[in-house]
């Protein structure tokens, strides 16, 4: 059979993979000039890892996810998230209670 899917994204790239695997022949069109969708990083010159272009990101406990990873050959490095706010040419690290409750703008309008 052959088997059209509009968008590159993971969902299309997946389900092209099952079909493919199944003996169909696949095409994805994709708009952008890339595939992954909102999965999508990218890496700046003299970064060591990769930054999501979006907020989508994978769980540890994804474990189809880690199934279809393993499936590909393809590595999962899973890191400790920091989130951090820019604010006034500084970046904050918010990614805790403590320090969040001591963020100087939240600290001068207390609730």
């Amino acid at each position: 059979m052959k088997v059209a899917i509009i968008g590159g994204g993971f969902v299309g790239l997946t389900l092209g993979h099952r079909l493919a695997k199944l003996g169909h022949k696949v095409v994805i069109f994709e708009k952008e000039k890339y595939l992954g969708g909102l999965a999508i990083s990218f890496k700046k010159r003299g970064w060591r890892w990769y930054l999501e272009s979006y907020y989508h990101h994978i769980f540890t406990n994804d474990y189809e996810f880690r199934r279809l990873a393993r499936e590909l050959s393809q590595r999962i490095i899973f890191k400790k998230a920091k989130t951090s706010v820019l604010y006034k040419d500084s970046i904050y690290q918010l990614d805790g209670f403590k320090i969040l409750m001591s963020f100087k703008p939240f600290v001068k309008y207390p609730v």
